[in-house]
């Protein structure tokens, strides 16, 4: 299933282009640049959460994140603001505009820190199996000791392999 933000454009589409027939919908670019800004910004709160700063400060720099991102938004939807006939329909666009940005600030930043919590927590996870000897390839050592004892009876056959027991030839068991 490929996921798709093209229902934003035709909900769009349908609302604004009685007003203006050459309008072009921006909805689909504003959720995918409240979606870097909410990612970019989670990182930058979470260093900071790190670093030991006030939880005020904090705040600031997420509203100026999402703040920049907002004027970008706006910035690149003024061409399709200016060309709307009369003022009414032009704050509508922003209004609809920057209920869709904060819609999204909501849902993403969320995401954002979800998606932080467990790359955090899979790094954590592999930083212990390296750490701790994890997975270096020999699944299992069995000594001469362990041989099961139809090995030591003479019928030759390994218990790991169910093959003739290099052992009873002269050579080292590979197991």
């Amino acid at each position: 299933m490929k996921f798709s933000l093209n229902f934003l454009d035709r909900w769009e589409n349908k609302i604004f282009c009685k007003y203006n027939d050459t309008h072009t919908p921006m909805s689909k670019f504003a959720a995918i640049c409240t979606l870097i800004a909410a990612c970019i910004g989670v990182v930058i709160v979470f260093v900071m959460q790190m670093v030991g700063t006030s939880s005020s400060s904090q705040e600031i720099v997420l509203w100026i994140v999402m703040g920049c991102a907002f004027l970008v938004v706006i910035y690149n939807m003024y061409s399709r603001i200016k060309q709307l006939p009369s003022i009414g329909n032009k704050i509508g666009y922003i209004a609809y505009i920057s209920v869709l940005f904060y819609f999204c600030a909501g849902i993403s930043a969320a995401l954002a820190s979800f998606a932080l919590i467990l790359v955090l927590i899979l790094l954590a996870l592999w930083i212990w199996a390296k750490v701790s000897g994890g997975s270096s390839g020999d699944t299992h050592k069995v000594s001469c000791d362990n041989l099961t004892h139809d090995v030591i009876n003479g019928t030759n056959l390994c218990r790991h392999t169910n093959s003739k027991c290099p052992m009873t030839r002269g050579g080292k068991c590979p197991y």
